[in-house]
């Protein structure tokens, strides 16, 4: 029978192509695999990415008013509103050199996160913690050096902690084990 396919092992021989059942049954479940491994895989990749943007964005932050304060030559603050301080709006900050005891103008206080997947919390500076009702000041000294201070987030839910050194101008995010440590003993 040339030309002519079996269309299932019960039938008989037939002209027409075609599939059995079976075999669309067996691709459409690959298909179904396939499709909710990438869709866990495209979502742990925009988490990643939303955590690493805000990270940087931090990063950037502490590093313009290190570097401002040294090019300046005069001790710089930036300030941090957390959370609880302006409610869901999110986070905000400021910048200004510490000499000024009443600026002439208001300042402009930007968003700290642009995602709202990371939130700050709270943020201990130095040797003090803030209570959250008051902006947290954060001081940088015209040679380099920056006020010790760890800043805890909520990251989709899961609290984290990033570490801010005096002499190191790179933040720190505690992975989730440290975190956890040092949460069993303040929280």
């Amino acid at each position: 029978m040339k030309g002519s396919t079996r269309t299932s092992p019960a039938g008989n021989w037939s002209k027409a192509g075609g599939f059995t059942l079976i075999e669309l049954a067996v691709v459409m479940a690959i298909l179904a695999i396939g499709v909710s491994l990438t869709v866990s895989l495209v979502e742990t990749a925009f988490y990643g990415n939303d955590l690493k943007t805000s990270l940087r964005r931090l990063q950037g932050i502490v590093n313009s008013v290190r570097y401002q304060a040294m090019l300046d030559g005069q001790d710089y603050q930036l300030v941090l509103e957390p959370l609880s301080l302006i409610g869901q709006s999110g986070s905000r900050y400021w910048a200004a050199p510490s000499s000024e005891d009443e600026p002439e103008r208001p300042p402009v206080k930007k968003p700290l996160f642009d995602s709202q997947a990371v939130r700050l919390l709270k943020v201990e500076a130095g040797r003090a913690e803030t209570s959250g009702d008051e902006p947290v000041r954060l001081h940088y000294a015209a040679n380099g050096l920056a006020e010790a201070a760890r800043f805890h987030l909520m990251i989709d839910g899961q609290r984290r902690i990033l570490i801010q050194e005096p002499f190191v101008p790179k933040l720190r995010l505690l992975d989730e084990a440290e975190t956890r440590s040092i949460q069993a003993t303040e929280w």
